[in-house]
């Protein structure tokens, strides 16, 4: 019988693709900061704190990144565990491949 381990799960998420055909949401991903986190947590599930400290920024303002990426479905909370009696959540894509090719030409920004 085949069991599935976390390693099978997470390749089975990585095996989707999310289709984007609103301008607004595809505008949340043009950001350098915001597609560096988006490929930092595709390596491995990240906090904010893990992201502050790799891209060398105030967790603040990675905060303010990762809130609207999880708020437009480009990332999804994987884990989340309790530190010093705070939640800490870890993020990773919700797809391996975001297609934009079907944004609405007329509705251009």
């Amino acid at each position: 019988m085949f069991a599935i381990t976390q390693n099978n799960k997470q390749m089975r998420r990585f095996m989707k693709k999310l289709v984007i055909r609103e301008w607004a949401k595809a505008s949340v991903v043009f950001s350098d900061v915001r597609t560096d986190v988006i490929d930092r947590c595709r390596r491995s599930p990240c906090s904010i704190k893990d992201l502050a400290e790799q891209l060398g920024l105030n967790p603040g303002t990675i905060f303010n990144h990762v809130k609207k990426l999880h708020e437009a479905g480009f990332l999804e909370v994987v884990q989340t565990r309790k530190v010093r009696g705070i939640e800490e959540k870890k993020y990773a894509p919700t797809a391996d491949h975001f297609d934009m090719s079907e944004l609405a030409t007329e509705d251009l920004p």
